[in-house]
């Protein structure tokens, strides 16, 4: 989250999210206009292989992860309670600050895409949001899709 919150901060002093070697060649011209592009994308793809990982912490809880024999059971339990917390703690703020970077760089394709990873069961990450996460998360999918639908140059369904 904090990696997400510091391009976000970045990205709205002007460089983009680069660090601060490649921000001063970005303002002196010599940093070419993909920086922030290329560093939402960056932290779309780390994000995503963060949420998608199978057996990860950020994985929904599943019957099949049953405890070790060297784990007391109510321990495991009791983990898995915490972990469930922890997950429906982090997912809904990455992927809201995840989808304000994308659009805030442009990425209003990507942006939208993330109601595709957010909804699929096999995740389970839609579980997370309580239900004014999710309006907040879907107003920010809804305002890309304007913005996409604006410009006239992109899908505003992100296809």
């Amino acid at each position: 989250r904090l990696c997400l919150r510091r391009s976000l901060g970045a990205k709205e002093a002007g460089d983009g999210g680069a660090a601060p070697g490649r921000a001063a060649a970005a303002r002196s011209g010599g940093g070419g206009g993909g920086g922030a592009r290329r560093g939402a994308r960056d932290a779309e793809a780390a994000i995503n292989r963060v949420l998608t990982f199978p057996g990860g912490w950020l994985a929904p809880p599943t019957a099949s992860r049953a405890a070790p024999a060297s784990v007391d059971p109510a321990a495991w339990v009791a983990r898995a309670a915490e972990l469930d917390q922890l997950r429906c703690r982090c997912i809904p703020d990455i992927c809201c600050l995840l989808a304000q970077l994308l659009r805030r760089c442009g990425e209003l394709r990507r942006c939208v895409g993330l109601a595709d990873v957010v909804a699929d069961d096999h995740l389970g990450l839609h579980s997370c949001f309580d239900r004014p996460e999710l309006q907040r998360f879907l107003g920010l999918l809804r305002d890309a899709a304007a913005q996409a639908l604006a410009s006239g140059s992109e899908d505003p369904l992100g296809y």
